[in-house]
């Protein structure tokens, strides 16, 4: 995985995320819910409408084992050592930063509406 928005596209396509639409206030219903969500081993939950705020928040993103797999770029059905030798593995191969325009980063988009933020 490069981007959140690549793993969005992802675990969206292989139903390891859900996107919730109605509203949701961020004080106490949101983590509670995704609370609910992660004990059940539930999907990622993505939060398009928080109360309060113009940008979605994601939960639950690494709290399993199949999607620590998919962000690793793994077969989903790997197991914990795997992706732990996996990531000692990538930890040897460090790739130095690559510096941007601050202006036009990818960071300062809004990954769900394509919106720069200011």
């Amino acid at each position: 995985m490069k981007s959140m928005r690549d793993f969005i596209a992802k675990a969206e396509e292989l139903g390891m995320l859900h996107r919730i639409k109605a509203e949701v206030d961020w004080n106490l219903e949101l983590s509670h819910v995704a609370k609910l969500n992660e004990e059940k081993s539930g999907p990622a939950l993505l939060f398009e409408n928080v109360k309060g705020y113009n940008s979605p928040v994601i939960t639950s993103v690494c709290t399993t084992t199949e999607r620590l797999s998919l962000i690793m770029g793994m077969d989903t059905k790997s197991s914990l050592v795997d992706i732990m030798r996996e990531w000692v593995e990538k930890g040897k191969r460090k790739i130095p930063p690559k510096y941007v325009d601050s202006k036009s980063a990818p960071c300062k988009e809004n990954i769900i509406m394509g919106d720069k933020i200011d």
